[in-house]
């Protein structure tokens, strides 16, 4: 797998050197209509609903920064091109549409810079200026003269030629030869008899000194009026002789004028001296009215909250509308003024970023309600243009946290926290959050709450003191961490771990600083932040502690904070600020295993990441979240996606701000943070971008093998991960083409599959494939295969001795069963359970129908358990029903030993059998122990050649003085246990209880005149070939040396 990591990387490398980023539409963003007021920082989606954190307070209707609303009421009107920047002014084409100029540079799926018209219909034109030159290439304002449109603002150049500011172009879109020479930025500009007249913060026009505003003919040659103002002007209304002037000046001509004046055309300053105490930023004239919007608050020395107006005297009227902020657009639209700017209420009523006013100073029913600030309202008949910078209209107010259902709507899910929400988790129905917060609407909820799915508050209260950064709801216990010293006046220092009902449970552990984030596995809780301790021991930002509270070896020792911590696949990830983990170099991101060794996974983002998130859709992905340029050198903006070989996708949304929180469903990625829009398409704050897709590698097979021979019918298919793959495809069928109906057709979701019973037969040729999927692209299919399975095993063996429940079992009993069909070879288990978990013996490979276990197996009066199972070349059948049996109960022989040799024998199966064990009691009295084979036992030397003793066997035993030998174990079914003679000289046992007379004893052996001789310990002879017998009968205990011309087999007559 690491030749396909690195290949993956070469190509990827060259995809992106290929095809670098465009300043395109993304490719990305998912059809998105709601636009969040302030930062995400966090999302967590539960059934299809996306549970949203952060700092907004208000949601809105996508709609761009400038779109037409309704006449009436201002809702926004659904179908119109977003504009994805700032609109600063709007004026009507002549046509029924509309110019637009601002810092936009797109409309809809085109690219417009800072110009663009709307025809009558809403839809953009081919009109496309490009105001492309400059530091801050915006427009400010517009005005149509005749045929041509006069431009000013901050650019320096349009259509990539030089223009200082101020510019001319035609209704192709070209640049007139217009080209006056201004040194700063123009903020307004209005024409009448040919006379361009501007206002701004530039101090000369065509090199010649006019401070804040001048005026220019139409051909660019400087004009003789000069107000001289002392600071700059912001807008420039003309009425007749009369221009009307608004900024930030104090002066105008040498005398004191307060931010509103005029001054004719003559250039004479008109003594019309109103005392406005700041910035006038928008004049209108209405019948004899002027009406002023800007950031004042008093109006010669009168309460006049942003908003006034003047008769043609100067004196001030009593129209006393109040707007909360500031306005920079007024202007008469029949009978009413239209107002924008960064107002909320006007009159106490919401009105946020644009109003309606009537003549007697109330406010009408329009209400826009912008997301932000408003700055541009043009109407044309029924139509109203309104632009500024905003990027939603109408919406709902929702207070730092929020729901998103799945089709993309706000619902009425409404917590109302008081401040800022930083972390979502679900668990059981509820939804966790976490922040700053101390209420939830009226109830107290310090810094950490439980909200029902139906939006009603949990009783789950507690009491931190201080706020709470991370949230993790997981196996009936809420992990938090964050700046807290206690918990319900307990101790627990910065993280803690409660039940469902708010309650500390016992485990504990002690950062010495902050913990930031947090992720648990299996009760091991992983936790970053700023600690550089932990439970005493060094722990730099990141830790590992197990479910009791312990310290666990996990040691990243990161050189800076850990912002974020990830466990996913057995991996651990980490985000932050870090450049180096464990001395290693380590940019912002770092990777390692279970066992806490860093992993060569390193993206290497140039700047903080912030988020870090697992998912397998549509193969296994780290996405990660940051304020980030770059990853391993290659351009990536804020967001990218990482497989977990290391190698970064060619994924490119581009979020124009950083990335807080990511979350993912099959349908989508979900990104917040402090963005407006990816690549130049709006989403702001909160956005659904589409996976990266790429086709995954074909899998490579590897059981069974090609054209594999005697395969189980219950067999593992086995193949390679395949990069990009999520899941698999494993298809069987009987002939190479899988032409006929299949026997298995299956989407696998690991990298094997165990093949149930029933499907194949045996002996029987098979085929199989795999492809590789994931949730977008498949490959093309795998090689085929063959198999063929093999010959069906044998039937179950019938179980015949011991019998079912026997009791008085010989300690070395004969199995017998019946033969089973086809078998080979058959197998015995005993054990001390009927469910063969204590498993006493198991004996394989037995090629007849009966089989004798050895003695020292099995112990006395104890009930054991016996099945049999039969092989073949198909491999092993089924095991068999078992019998249970229980063995006969231990009895004691004594043996009389004399001093000096002695020959004795056993009738009894030793419970120990070891000679040491079987002498223990008189081994001070004993000298040595040979058998026939001349093996020996020396006590003195702890000698022991012999190891345990034979109970077919006699033993020459030595003693130093005369001793009784007592032996514990179960008597032996003479009869059952045949014994096993050489030609030649043989030591025998003998095997009956009681005695008997040698002729009859031995007679099984006597009749072919096999036996030659017989003798005992003290000389008596058997010679069975002359009559001779001094022995007599044959007693336990002793032992016997006999001659035999040929091999042969005793069997004494049972007792």
């Amino acid at each position: 797998m690491l030749i396909k990591s690195y290949i993956t990387i070469a190509i990827t490398s060259i995809l992106l050197l290929l095809f670098p980023a465009q300043n395109a539409q993304s490719n990305y963003l998912l059809d998105s209509n709601l636009a969040f007021n302030g930062t995400v920082r966090a999302i967590v989606n539960h059934n299809g609903t996306k549970y949203i954190g952060g700092t907004f307070t208000k949601i809105s209707l996508l709609t761009g920064s400038g779109t037409i609303v309704d006449k009436d009421t201002g809702e926004f009107l659904p179908g119109y091109p977003k504009i994805n920047g700032k609109v600063n002014i709007a004026i009507p084409d002549g046509n029924g549409g509309w110019f637009i100029g601002g810092e936009f540079t797109r409309v809809g799926d085109f690219e417009r810079n800072r110009l663009a018209q709307i025809d009558a219909s809403g839809n953009l034109t081919s009109w496309a200026p490009s105001v492309d030159i400059g530091r801050y290439p915006y427009v400010y304002d517009m005005v149509k003269y005749g045929n041509l449109i006069y431009v000013s603002g901050s650019f320096q150049g349009i259509n990539n030629e030089f223009r200082s500011y101020m510019a001319c172009i035609d209704l192709n879109g070209n640049l007139t030869t217009f080209k006056p020479k201004i040194d700063d930025e123009v903020f307004s500009i209005a024409i009448a008899n040919d006379t361009i007249y501007a206002g701004g913060n530039f101090r000369k026009i065509n090199d010649v000194k006019r401070d804040f505003s001048g005026a220019i003919s139409i051909n660019g040659t400087l004009a003789s009026w000069n107000p001289e103002a002392n600071n700059f002007v912001r807008t420039i209304e003309i009425d007749g002789n009369q221009i009307y002037l608004g900024g930030a000046f104090t002066k105008l001509k040498g005398e004191i004028v307060n931010r509103l004046g005029i001054v004719k055309t003559n250039g004479l300053l008109e003594p019309w001296f109103p005392n406005v105490n700041s910035v006038v930023e928008s004049i209108s004239l209405k019948n004899s009215q002027i009406y002023i919007g800007g950031r004042f608050t008093k109006v010669n020395n009168l309460n006049r909250l942003y908003l006034a107006s003047f008769d043609m005297s100067g004196a001030l009227q009593n129209w006393t509308p109040a707007a909360d902020g500031n306005v920079f657009f007024v202007d008469f639209f029949g009978d009413k003024l239209y107002a924008a700017g960064a107002f909320g209420k006007v009159n106490n009523q919401d009105r946020a970023g644009f109003a309606s006013i009537n003549n007697d100073g109330t406010v009408s029913d329009w209400n826009p309600s912008s997301n932000g600030t408003g700055l541009a309202i043009s109407m044309i008949g029924d139509d109203i243009f309104i632009g500024g910078n905003f990027t939603g209209l109408g919406g709902v107010n929702r207070n730092y946290v929020a729901a998103i259902d799945a089709d993309g709507n706000f619902t009425s899910w409404d917590p109302n926290p008081n401040a800022d929400v930083s972390s979502i988790s679900y668990m059981n129905g509820n939804i966790y959050i976490s922040g700053n917060f101390t209420k939830l609407g009226a109830v107290n909820r310090k810094y950490l709450a439980a909200v029902r799915l139906d939006g009603t508050l949990s009783p789950f209260s507690i009491t931190p003191s201080a706020p709470i950064y991370a949230v993790k709801a997981k196996n009936d216990l809420i992990y938090v961490g964050g700046n807290f010293s206690k918990i319900n006046n307990i101790d627990r220092k910065y993280i803690a771990v409660l039940d469902t009902n708010g309650a500390l449970t016992p485990w504990e552990c002690t950062p010495n600083a902050s913990v930031y984030c947090l992720d648990v596995n299996e009760g091991d809780v992983y936790i970053g932040g700023f600690f550089t301790m932990v439970n005493g021991s060094q722990r730099n930002r990141a830790a590992a502690i197990d479910s009791d509270g312990n310290l666990m070896s996990f040691n990243p020792d990161a050189n800076n904070v850990v912002l974020s911590i990830l466990y996913y696949k057995e991996n651990i990830y980490l985000g932050g600020w870090f450049s180096s983990v464990m001395g290693e170099s380590r940019s912002r991101l770092a990777a390692f295993d279970a066992d806490g060794s860093l992993l060569n996974w390193n993206p290497s983002p140039d700047n903080t990441v912030w988020t870090i998130y697992g998912y397998h859709e549509p193969f296994d992905v780290i996405y990660i979240g940051g304020d980030f340029t770059k990853l391993s050198g290659q351009d990536f903006l804020n967001l990218a996606a990482v497989d977990l070989f290391g190698n970064i996708l060619p994924w490119t949304p581009n979020p124009d701000r950083p990335v807080y929180a990511l979350a993912g469903s099959p349908d989508a990625i979900y990104s917040g943070g402090d963005f407006r829009s990816f690549e130049n398409s709006l989403s702001p704050n909160y956005a659904s971008l589409s996976y990266y897709t790429q086709i995954p590698e074909i899998a490579i097979l590897v059981s069974p093998v090609n054209n594999a021979l005697n395969q189980p019918i219950i067999n593992d298919f086995i193949w390679e991960p395949a990069v990009y793959a999520s899941h698999y495809r494993l298809q069987i069928g009987s002939d190479a083409n899988f032409a006929n109906p299949l026997l298995l057709d299956i989407d696998v979701f690991d990298v094997q599959y165990t093949l149930p019973d029933s499907i194949l037969d045996f002996a029987t040729q098979y085929f199989w494939r795999v492809l590789s999927k994931n949730s977008q692209e498949n490959s093309v299919w795998s090689e085929v295969r063959s198999f063929v399975t093999q010959i069906e095993p044998p039937d179950i063996p019938v179980l015949i001795n011991p019998e079912n429940d026997a009791e008085e079992v010989d300690l070395a009993p004969m199995f017998v069963w019946n033969e089973a069909l086809t078998a080979t070879s058959y197998s015995i288990e005993i054990a001390s359970d009927s469910a063969f978990t204590n498993i006493i013996s198991t004996i394989s490979n037995i090629s007849d129908t009966t089989f004798q276990l050895p003695g020292g197996f099995l112990a006395s009066l104890t009930q054991y358990w016996w099945r049999m199972r039969a092989s073949n070349e198909g491999g092993a059948g089924l095991w068999s029903d078992s019998f249970t049996f229980t063995t006969m109960e231990y009895i004691v022989q004594e043996i009389q030993l004399g001093t000096g040799w002695n020959l004795i024998s056993m009738n009894i199966f030793a419970a120990e059998p070891a000679l040491e064990d079987i002498f223990s009691d008189i081994v001070e009295a004993i000298e040595i122990v040979k058998d026939n084979a001349g093996n020996i036992y020396f006590p003195e030397f702890e000698i022991n050649t012999i190891g345990n003793w034979n109970f077919k066997e006699g033993y020459s035993v030595y003693t130093k003085s005369a001793a009784t030998l007592e032996v514990i174990g179960l008597p032996v079914f003479p009869a059952e246990n045949p014994i096993t003679l050489s030609a030649g000289w043989n030591q025998i046992a003998y095997l009956r209880n009681s005695a008997m007379n040698i002729e009859i004893a031995l007679e099984d052996i006597t009749d072919d005149n096999n036996l030659v001789i017989v003798k005992d310990n003290s000389g008596n002879i058997y010679y069975p070939e002359f009559g001779i017998n001094t022995i007599g009968d044959m007693t336990p205990g002793q032992g016997y040396q006999l001659f035999i011309i040929q091999a042969d087999t005793l069997v004494y007559p049972d007792n």
